[in-house]
C-alpha cells in the first residue's frame, strides 16, 4: 500500500510538472522588464533604472549581448546564467534557441550581477508567452539552482523603482532588513565634517512610510514569476514525496554494503591488532576513529540506508588501512618500503583501469551512469597516486602513504561502481563516445559560466572557488584524454562548488537549513522528472540519500551533496542518448598520451597544478575536518599522526 502511494505522489507531481511546463516557444518572441541599478556619483550612490529586453529566436545555445552604455563583463556573465535557469524552469532546452539580450540604462551603472533575477524573469516570461506587470520590479542575483542571492544598494534601488512608478519591490530573502550607511555634517569650531555613519533600517517600514511603496522578500524565481506575472509555475505543498532507491537497485546496493561492512571489520581488527602490539597512542586513536565511521556505517545499515553504509564503510577502511601500512613499515626503510608500495598501488589501478575501460554492453542510463562513477572514481585514485609519488619523493612519507592507500581503497570503489553498472543494465548497447563527450562539453561550458559568475561576486577571491577552478581544469583534462564522463562528473562538481559560494553569501548559519529544503525540493523534482522519463538516475538517488543522512553531522556538505544529486539527475537522461548499438572509440588528444608517456619514462609524477587530491574539494568547501597529517620538519620515521573522520562518498 505504501508502495502505491509512493507511486500515486509521483505521477501527481510529474503531471503538475508537465502540465505546467509544457512551453511553445515563438520564434521572436521578446520581453522587456525595467530594474533598478546604482551609480557613483559625487554626493554618493544614486539609484538608476535599467531597461533589459530579452528576444529569443531559433538557433544553437547562443546568448548575444549588448549593454549600452557599456557595463562591465559582470552582467554579461549574469545574462548567460540566466538563460540557464530560465530554460530550465521553462522546461525548453536553451540549446534549441539564441537568446538577443539588450541593456539600457540611464548612465554607467555600478558593475554587479544584481541584474541577474530580472533578466531571469524576462527571459521565461519571452520563454512562456508572459506578460510583465509595469508596477513591479526586483533586484537580486540569480543563483544556479533558481534562488535569488543577495545584493547592495537596497535603498537607493527602491528609491528608483518608486520614481520608475513601481508600486511593489522585490527584494532577496533576508535584506528586509538592512545595515545601511548614512552621511551628515559635524561641525567642529569653524569646521563642516561629513560624518557617515551606519544605522540599521527596515527597508519595508521605511519604503512604505517614504514613498509607500510595498517590499516584499522572495527567495526563489518561482515567487518572483508568479509576482510580476501571475502567473504559478508550481505547486510547491505537493512536491512532498520521499525519494528511495528502487526494489532491484536497493537489493543490490544491501548486498554491496554487507560486503564492505564485512571488509571494513576486517581492516579495522587487523589495524587494531598491531597499533597495540606497537603500543602507539595515535595510531591507537586512529583505530578508534576507524571504528567510529564503522559503527556509523552499521547504523546507517540497519535504517536501508545502504549507500550511506557502504560510504562510511569507505571512509573506515581508509584509516584502517592507514594504520595498517604505517604499523607495517614502522621498522622499514621507509624509502625502500614506500616506492614497493606505491608499486603495487599503481600495478593495481592500471588493472582496474583496464576492467572499467574494457567492459562494454549497456541496457541502461542507469547503467552509463554507474559506469562513469567508476571512471571518474579510478581518475581520481591515479591522480592521488601522482601526488603520493609527489611527496614520496619530498621525503614526505606519511602523507605519501596516506595518498597511497587513499588511491588503493578509491580504486576499489571504481569496481564496486562497474560491478554495480553489470547488474543493473548489462545488455547489448554501447556507449557513443563523441556524444558523451558533447554532454561534457555542454557540462563544462555552464561549469565555467558559474565559477565566473560566483568569482565577480566574491571580489576578494575564495579558495572554495580555487577548488572549482581546480575541479574545472580536471574536467577539461580528462576530457583530452578521452575520459569524458569522469570530465562530466567533475564538471558537474565544479559547477556546484562555485554555486555553494553563492547559495551561503550572506547566509547565517540557521539559514543552510533552509537552502537545503530548497535544494532537496529541486533534487526531489529532478529525480521524479528522470523516473518519469524511464530513467532510473541511482547516483543522484545515492547522493540524495546520504545528503540526508549527514545532514545533522554537516548541514553545508549536506547542501553540496543535494545539488549535486540534482544536477546529476538532470544530466541522466541525456546519457540515454549516448546508447548505440555500434561500438565507437574514446577520443584522446595525442599530445596528452604523449605527456603521461613522458611522465612515465621519466619515472615521476606530472605537475599537477592546484590539485587538491581525495575527495576533499567537496569537504574543503564545507569546512568538514579531513584527515590531518602533522608534518614532522626532521621528516623522522615513523611520524607522529593526528586524524579525524572525513565525509567522503563511495
Amino acid at each position: 500500500m505504501v508502495r502505491k502511494t509512493g507511486i500515486l505522489s509521483t505521477t501527481l507531481l510529474l503531471l503538475l510538472l508537465s502540465s505546467l511546463l509544457i512551453t511553445v516557444v515563438e520564434a521572436g518572441t521578446e520581453r522587456t522588464i525595467k530594474a533598478p541599478a546604482v551609480r557613483e556619483t559625487e554626493e554618493g550612490f544614486e539609484g538608476v533604472i535599467t531597461e533589459m529586453t530579452v528576444r529569443v529566436e531559433k538557433g544553437e545555445g547562443h546568448v548575444y549581448v549588448e549593454i549600452v552604455p557599456f557595463s562591465a563583463v559582470d552582467t554579461q556573465v549574469s545574462a548567460k546564467l540566466a538563460v540557464e535557469v530560465a530554460s530550465r524552469v521553462a522546461g525548453v532546452n536553451p540549446e534549441d534557441y539564441d537568446f538577443f539580450v539588450t541593456i539600457r540604462a540611464e548612465s554607467p551603472v555600478i558593475g554587479g550581477p544584481s541584474a541577474g533575477a530580472a533578466l531571469t524573469v524576462a527571459t521565461i516570461s519571452a520563454l512562456m508567452n508572459l506578460k510583465i506587470r509595469e508596477d513591479v520590479m526586483i533586484t537580486g542575483t540569480i543563483n544556479p539552482d533558481g534562488t535569488i542571492g543577495p545584493v547592495g544598494g537596497i535603498l537607493e534601488k527602491a528609491e528608483a523603482a518608486h520614481r520608475a512608478g513601481a508600486k511593489k519591490f522585490l527584494v532577496p530573502e533576508g535584506q528586509l532588513v538592512i545595515l545601511q550607511p548614512f552621511r551628515r555634517e559635524r561641525r567642529l569650531g569653524p569646521l563642516i565634517e561629513i560624518v557617515t555613519e551606519t544605522r540599521k533600517v527596515n527597508v519595508a517600514e521605511y519604503a512604505k512610510e517614504k514613498w509607500g511603496l510595498e517590499v516584499i522578500e522572495v527567495g526563489d524565481i518561482y515567487q518572483a514569476v508568479e509576482i510580476m506575472t501571475g502567473k504559478k509555475l508550481r505547486e510547491r505543498e505537493i512536491i512532498k514525496e520521499k525519494i528511495e532507491m528502487k526494489k532491484e537497485e536497493r537489493e543490490i546496493l544491501k548486498q554491496k554494503s554487507m560486503e564492505m561492512i564485512s571488509e571494513a571489520k576486517k581492516s579495522v581488527r587487523v589495524a587494531e591488532k598491531m597499533a597495540r602490539e606497537i603500543g602507539d597512542e595515535t595510531l591507537i586513536q586512529t583505530v578508534e576513529e576507524a571504528k567510529e565511521r564503522l559503527d556509523k556505517a552499521e547504523e546507517e545499515y540497519s535504517k536501508g540506508n545502504y549507500y550511506s553504509a557502504s560510504s562510511y564503510s569507505f571512509q573506515s577502511k581508509i584509516s584502517s588501512g592507514f594504520v595498517r601500512k604505517l604499523a607495517e613499515f614502522w621498522n622499514e626503510d621507509p624509502e625502500i618500503a614506500i616506492d614497493e608500495f606505491l608499486d603495487e598501488v599503481d600495478e593495481e589501478l592500471d588493472s582496474k583501469e583496464r576492467q572499467i575501460e574494457d567492459y562494454t554492453g549497456f541496457s541502461s542510463a542507469s547503467a552509463i551512469e554507474a559506469y562513469i562513477a567508476a571512471e571518474k572514481r579510478i581518475e581520481e585514485a591515479k591522480e592521488t597516486l601522482k601526488i603520493a609519488r609527489k611527496n614520496y619523493y619530498n621525503e614526505k612519507y606519511k602523507e605519501a602513504i596516506y595518498s597511497g592507500v587513499y588511491a588503493l581503497e578509491r580504486g576499489e570503489t571504481a569496481i564496486w561502481w562497474l560491478e554495480l553498472a553489470k547488474r543493473i543494465g548489462g545488455g547489448e548497447r554501447h556507449i557513443d563516445f563523441s556524444r558523451l563527450k558533447e554532454i561534457a562539453e555542454r557540462r563544462i561550458a555552464e561549469a565555467q559560466t558559474t565559477l565566473t559568475y560566483a568569482q565577480l561576486m566574491t571580489r576578494n577571491g575564495s579558495e572554495v572557488l580555487a577548488m572549482a577552478k581546480d575541479k574545472l581544469e580536471s574536467a577539461k583534462k580528462e576530457l583530452d584524454r578521452g575520459k569524458p564522463g569522469a570530465a562530466l562528473l567533475d564538471a558537474i562538481d565544479a559547477r556546484v562548488q562555485a554555486a555553494v559560494v553563492m547559495e551561503i553569501l550572506g547566509l547565517e548559519e540557521n539559514e543552510v537549513e533552509k537552502r537545503y529544503e530548497r535544494a532537496k525540493e529541486e533534487a526531489t523534482i529532478a529525480i521524479s522528472t528522470a523516473r518519469g522519463e524511464g530513467v532510473e538516475p541511482i547516483l543522484a538517488v545515492s547522493y540524495y540519500e546520504y545528503a540526508e543522512s549527514i545532514k545533522e553531522e554537516n548541514p553545508v556538505s549536506s547542501l553540496v551533496l543535494m545539488l549535486t544529486a540534482a544536477e546529476i539527475a538532470r544530466t541522466t537522461k541525456h546519457l540515454e542518448e549516448t546508447l548505440t548499438e555500434k561500438k565507437t572509440n574514446r577520443i584522446v588528444k595525442e599530445e596528452e598520451k604523449e605527456e603521461e608517456k613522458r611522465a612515465e619514462e621519466e619515472g615521476r609524477p606530472e605537475e599537477i597544478p592546484g590539485y587538491t587530491s581525495m575527495d576533499v574539494v567537496m569537504s574543503a568547501i564545507l569546512g568538514i575536518s579531513i584527515l590531518l597529517l602533522v608534518r614532522s620538519r626532521n621528516r623522522k620515521f615513523p611520524p607522529k599522526i593526528s586524524s579525524s573522520p572525513t565525509i567522503l562518498c563511495i
